[in-house]
């Protein structure tokens, strides 16, 4: 088959395009950036894309522009790469498959676990950005998936969320700075589980909403600790308040229809990622 990766400059583009390079055509798509691409993997700019139309089975949209300040240039570059963008692909590679990396972000906060069927009703522009998305790909003349991800982690993520962050702070402190008593919990995972997930997402004969998460969500202080075991010199210091929510997942509908197992490696990728960040210090 031949595939387009849009957004293929990110980390988790670049692992996708690993498992897929042996057995597809394939073409990075990037907007800017390519300092990331294959170089021995056919490239394009997203215009020149656009313009030339190269004829696609599928394409991978993992494009995506993160924010949530919720301030009037950041929401309109969340609409311009999160929705505008995919709509042009939509009406441009009619023929073609849409995967969507969509986001968690999408789900109501109903304080119970959540899986593949539950209320969507996001808190933010960002989430809303990718309902958005979502309806598009689900209106796609030819159809496609909405994969829903958590918060991914591995070798060569970007270094401005919860746990890189942490891992960044124990390494160049030895301590730890959490909110409250560092029982809220949060999901994570591992970019390798995100790409096999994406790839399986290649033989479904239907579309579906897909749910990428790790198997078992940890508290602050837990993912502290562990971050301690492996850099004992850390001291976890708590302070102020956290009046946010925990988030609870179930992926196990999208697991029997994909014909996966759990994820239960969390802490094993972990050691790994902070062996990775200790390399860039």
């Amino acid at each position: 088959m031949k595939i387009a990766i849009v957004g293929a400059n990110s980390f988790l583009s670049q692992v996708l395009l690993n498992k897929l390079v042996d057995s597809h055509s394939l073409i990075q798509v990037y907007h800017k950036k390519k300092d990331k691409l294959n170089k021995c993997i056919a490239s394009q700019q997203i215009d020149d894309f656009l313009k030339e139309k190269p004829i696609v089975d599928y394409v991978y949209f993992i494009a995506s522009y993160i924010n949530f300040d919720e301030k009037a240039e950041s929401i309109h570059e969340i609409y311009k790469t999160n929705v505008a963008l995919l709509k042009m692909i939509s009406d441009t590679f009619t023929n073609a498959k849409i995967i969507n990396t969509s986001s968690v972000s999408v789900y109501k906060n109903v304080n119970s676990v959540i899986n593949e069927d539950t209320i969507l009703e996001p808190a933010s522009s960002y989430g809303m950005s990718k309902l958005w998305a979502e309806l598009i790909v689900k209106k796609h003349k030819s159809g496609g998936c909405n994969v829903r991800i958590s918060s991914i982690f591995g070798e060569n993520m970007k270094m401005n969320t919860f746990l890189p962050i942490i891992i960044k702070q124990a390494i160049e402190n030895n301590s730890i700075e959490i909110y409250g008593k560092g029982d809220r919990k949060q999901n994570y995972i591992h970019v390798n589980d995100v790409a096999e997930v994406l790839v399986k997402a290649l033989s479904l004969d239907k579309d579906c909403n897909l749910l990428a998460v790790g198997s078992k969500s940890y508290s602050n202080l837990e993912v502290a600790n562990f971050i301690k075991e492996i850099l004992p010199k850390t001291k976890i210091v708590f302070f102020s308040k956290d009046a946010t929510s925990s988030f609870l997942y179930d992926n196990s509908k999208t697991n029997m229809i994909l014909g996966l197992l759990p994820n239960n490696n969390f802490k094993e990728k972990l050691r790994n990622t902070i062996l990775w960040i200790q390399k860039q210090y």
